[in-house]
């Protein structure tokens, strides 16, 4: 063998690899612990803990719940409109149109109907049904980004001790 060629890897590829094997176990812990369906929020994966998954659970009833009032919408009131099933931080769970000029029909459509804001990608509009859903499913990440900070913790301590691998 080349004399360069073996310095280079006793003093570079060597200890490199060495370190890329140390960092698949962190890989693994951080795959592991987050749960990535929920990205980009950050979410602690649900199997670490009980109550995380009751609480999963029930997130999942709700949202079968609103895809309930969005089928009643589409086949009733909105029926002229192409509605989807939203989600966000401020609201929960809403109902869009992908039209902004929607608003004026669905209010003749619908007198109970609450328009949250007509915007570019459309209007977006609630139900009282849909929001009593969607208090509560905001209620519940309220409640699981509460649960999940002890996991979180733990987590971050474990992280922590791959340190002083990063700094060599």
């Amino acid at each position: 063998e080349n004399p360069l060629t073996e310095t280079l890897t006793r003093r570079y590829l060597t200890p490199l690899m060495q370190i890329m094997n140390k960092f698949q176990l962190y890989e693994q812990l951080i795959e592991h612990v987050v749960d990535f369906n929920a990205l980009p929020e950050y979410k602690i994966n649900a199997v670490h803990d009980v109550e995380l998954q009751a609480l999963v659970e029930e997130q999942n009833g709700l949202e079968q719940r609103a895809e309930k009032v969005l089928q009643d919408a589409r086949s009733s009131y909105a029926s002229f409109a192409e509605v989807r099933l939203e989600k966000s931080s401020q609201h929960g769970l809403f109902l869009r149109t992908t039209k902004g000029d929607d608003e004026r029909q669905l209010r003749q459509q619908n007198s109970s109907i609450r328009i949250l804001s007509i915007l570019k990608n459309g209007t977006h509009f609630t139900t009282p049904v849909l929001e009593r859903i969607a208090e509560r499913y905001l209620a519940i990440d309220q409640e699981y980004q509460e649960k999940q900070q002890e996991l979180v913790d733990k987590a971050v301590e474990t992280a922590l001790s791959y340190l002083p691998l990063i700094e060599s």
